[in-house]
């Protein structure tokens, strides 16, 4: 990456990302869309993002929320942060959320190489969201009312509403694409009025709201 990296005006200040070599184009990493959600508000709903006192370099790619393993638990709680991949930060494009997700419990520490739909003149967005018990406990109390994961999301949605536009995407042209449980978010996320204007498109890949693996936990 190239020492000076582009600068995007935010709500929540400035931030400043990189020129990825291999495949030409820039990347922010780790820009937090919402708040910590460590300590009381480990189950709740996310809250809004913090503010940067100064300017913020999206650089950190190895955030990934906390998540049962092989090696037992890995990740942080305090992950609500998201990806961009844009060619440029001028031309308005599609903007394409890619919502990962393998069973509702994990999601992969390696980023995928999004160069070639980058290439295509698309803004590619990954959303962390709370996993496993963090993410979808629902004791049907204040403390945990359920459906925190989702509601990460839709967080991150709002975000992309209020800020894409100056990192060269179109907030009217949102995709949402995911795969298996990530799917099954996807679709349960088209059909709840929280994401009203927030999405315009969808494509669902090998699973479906539908899907009696999608709700039974």
């Amino acid at each position: 990456a190239q020492e000076e990296g582009p600068k995007v005006n935010t709500t929540q200040g400035v931030i400043v990302g990189q020129r990825v070599v291999d495949g030409d184009y820039l990347a922010f990493y780790g820009i937090h869309y919402a708040g910590s959600t460590a300590g009381e508000n480990r189950f709740k709903a996310p809250t809004p993002p913090p503010v940067y006192p100064g300017e913020y370099h999206a650089v950190d790619n190895t955030v990934i929320c906390a998540q049962p393993s092989s090696r037992g638990l890995i990740g942080t709680e305090d992950c609500l942060v998201l990806n961009i991949h844009t060619k440029n930060v001028t031309t308005p494009k599609p903007v394409l959320v890619w919502i990962e997700g393998e069973e509702y419990e994990s999601t992969s520490r390696t980023l995928y190489p999004f160069k070639n739909l980058v290439q295509q003149d698309l803004l590619i967005v990954t959303i962390n969201y709370r996993l496993s018990i963090f993410g979808f406990l629902c004791l049907g109390v204040a403390d945990a009312p359920g459906n925190a994961g989702l509601k990460d999301i839709i967080q991150g949605l709002k975000w992309i509403k209020e800020n894409i536009a100056g990192f060269g995407g179109d907030p009217n042209n949102v995709v949402l694409l995911g795969h298996g449980s990530g799917a099954a978010m996807v679709d349960l996320i088209t059909l709840s009025p929280m994401s009203q204007n927030l999405t315009h498109k969808a494509i669902v890949l090998s699973g479906s709201a539908l899907a009696p693996w999608a709700y039974e936990t």
